[in-house]
């Protein structure tokens, strides 16, 4: 349920209810999801947008977010509210839909849209990742 915490072996699950890619139809929802574990926070958009409960967004601006996953369509002043200190947009190279969104889904495209907020983004580590490619949190300490 929206705004429900869920607690699953210590880790602890928030859902926000969001609509799909901006459409604001909440009949058919997204959602964003906050996950929570020994002093560590990964907050995922998923596909959602907009926040059916505009509260909620709020409730998560300077939240001790870790890791953003985050999608490509989200603005940038949404990721500098929030603050996280990683951000790794998400669908990255999208090729399933049209030219439009394969185009505006490019490393290109969202480090330009990245370094145009630069100053907003400021401190905000940032991770471009192709499908099936990880990294090591915090940044820098490889595994032995």
């Amino acid at each position: 349920k929206d705004g429900e915490v869920v607690n699953i072996d210590g880790i602890k699950v928030t859902a926000f209810q969001t609509d799909h890619r901006g459409d604001g139809n909440f009949l058919e929802p997204n959602a964003w999801y906050l996950v929570e574990t020994d002093n560590f926070k990964l907050l995922h958009t998923g596909d959602g947008r907009d926040f059916k409960n505009k509260y909620e967004r709020e409730g998560l601006k300077n939240s001790g977010t870790d890791i953003f996953l985050c999608n490509v369509k989200i603005h940038p002043y949404d990721i500098r509210d929030i603050n996280p200190k990683v951000v790794v947009p998400l669908h990255l190279y999208k090729f399933i839909h049209n030219r439009e969104e394969l185009e505006q889904s490019t490393f290109d495209y969202v480090i330009d849209i990245y370094h145009q907020y630069e100053k907003d983004l400021q401190g905000v580590e940032k991770v471009y990742l192709l499908p099936g490619e990880s990294f090591i949190y915090p940044l820098g300490i490889e595994k032995d």
